[in-house]
Order: C-alpha cells, then structure tokens, then sequence
C-alpha cells in the first residue's frame, strides 16, 4: 500500500493534474460533534458547460 502526506499543496497539484480549482474547508463544530484531526474536506469544483 502506498500512501502520501499532503499540505496545502495538494490543492495546487489537483489544480495542475486537471485544471479544476479546489478548495478546503475545515469543519469545527462541537455542537454536531465535529472535532478531531483531519476534519478538512476537500471540494473540487467542475466548471458548468451550457
């Protein structure tokens, strides 16, 4: 099995694999019981096409 650490950096190199901006939102909220390490979701966004 081979796994990889990321930093902030791996926004970037999403974006240079694929040209889709990402972004990272961090969840921290006792109230839903949300609190530990990694709690930060990644969100790619795909550009709409009409």
């Amino acid at each position: 099995m081979v796994t990889m650490d990321w930093g902030f950096d791996i926004c970037q190199y999403i974006f240079n694999a694929c040209g889709l901006f990402t972004q990272i939102f961090y969840i921290d909220d006792l109230s839903k019981g949300i609190r530990a390490e990694y709690i930060e979701v990644l969100i790619t966004f795909k550009p709409l096409r009409n």
